[in-house]
């Protein structure tokens, strides 16, 4: 079996019952029965082999065309300065690249930002800004991290926990 891909099952499981509890024998509204799209992604560090992910893409985001290694999403009405993935190559025990991700994204004392850890050592981070909201998801994998970035507007804030679920769904597939 591959690595996490049993965490991205049990997203993809835990991301259609909810959707799937709404339907009725009778018919049901497109948008309660729609259900995330699992992708695959090679994202490569600034220097440093790539790492395969895959992903559960939710309904309603869109991906940039003809960036396969780079991807970039948009969230129907909401205003997503960045939602994209991204990979840094770093030494140390998983512990040391963790705590050297996040303070080159938030800051050595990442004063002001929530945190959540979270199993499998990653870590879901939200700083609140005047006027965006600059969340990551930090998975580990062997030779750096992998993040899940988002920058939203404030006003997208109600979209935050679809963003969460997204990339708790994140599962490394294959890692230099």
């Amino acid at each position: 079996m591959r690595p996490h891909s049993s965490l991205a099952a049990f997203a993809l499981v835990a991301w259609l019952a909810p959707a799937l509890a709404g339907c009725s024998s009778r018919g049901s509204d497109a948008a309660a029965t729609a259900v995330p799209s699992l992708r695959r992604y090679r994202i490569a560090p600034p220097a440093g082999a790539p790492v395969t992910i895959e992903v559960a893409i939710p309904p309603g985001w869109t991906e940039e065309p003809g960036r396969p290694d780079e991807p970039r999403l948009a969230i129907a009405g909401a205003t997503a300065r960045l939602l994209t993935f991204a990979a840094l190559e770093l030494r140390g025990d998983a512990a040391a690249r963790m705590e050297k991700a996040i303070a080159l994204q938030y800051g050595a004392d990442a004063a002001g930002v929530e945190r959540s850890d979270l199993p499998g050592g990653r870590v879901w981070m939200v700083a609140r800004e005047p006027e965006n909201l600059h969340a990551r998801l930090f998975v580990p994998f062997e030779g750096g991290v992998l993040m899940g970035v988002a920058i939203l507007a404030r006003e997208a804030e109600s979209r935050l926990p679809e963003v969460r679920t997204a990339f708790e769904s994140i599962a490394i597939v294959a890692a230099p």
